[in-house]
């Protein structure tokens, strides 16, 4: 099995799978323009404030939030999280199944969807990500794996009709 670095500067299929791609999907009737602005709206407590910030992609999403990564009392592993009203840990079964959610709403993302089968079989790898929690809030790890999770989901649906 190949290892195949999920970059921006990569182009089709590999490319589109990087979270600052813009890639548009919804989720809980919020329409977002790539998992960069959904994952830096979780920082903002008000509704208002992470509807503005899933709109953005990449660098300009990550720019919205910049600030909320150096307050002291926000350590980025423990976090505290929101989405729609609610708050969560960032090490917690409930971003965790949010997390899960958001890739597959963003499979039904017909461009998104076409570059994550074209991927086939092979490993990922995302050589910008980070690997600690305490550093990001979506590592590497829990990138690629939500990925494969959502691709051997619909290679399953294939295989027996779905």
């Amino acid at each position: 099995m190949k290892t195949e670095d999920i970059s921006d500067q990569r182009g089709f299929p590999f490319g589109m799978l990087d979270p600052s791609a813009p890639v548009r999907f919804e989720i809980d009737g919020v329409e977002c323009a790539s998992l960069d602005g959904f994952m830096e709206s979780l920082k903002f407590e008000r509704i208002v404030d992470q509807k503005n910030v899933t709109k953005r992609v990449g660098a300009d999403a990550k720019n919205q939030s910049k600030n909320k990564d150096f307050w002291p009392h926000n350590v980025k592993a423990d976090r505290e999280l929101y989405w729609q009203g609610e708050s969560f840990k960032r090490n917690s079964k409930t971003f965790d199944r949010l997390l899960a959610r958001v890739f597959r709403q963003m499979i039904r993302n017909p461009i998104y969807h076409e570059a994550l089968m074209s991927t086939e079989d092979a490993d990922f790898t995302h050589s910008k990500g980070k690997a600690n929690k305490k550093d990001t809030v979506l590592t590497k790890k829990e990138l690629t794996d939500n990925l494969k999770a959502v691709r051997a989901e619909l290679f399953a649906g294939l295989k027996i009709g779905f």
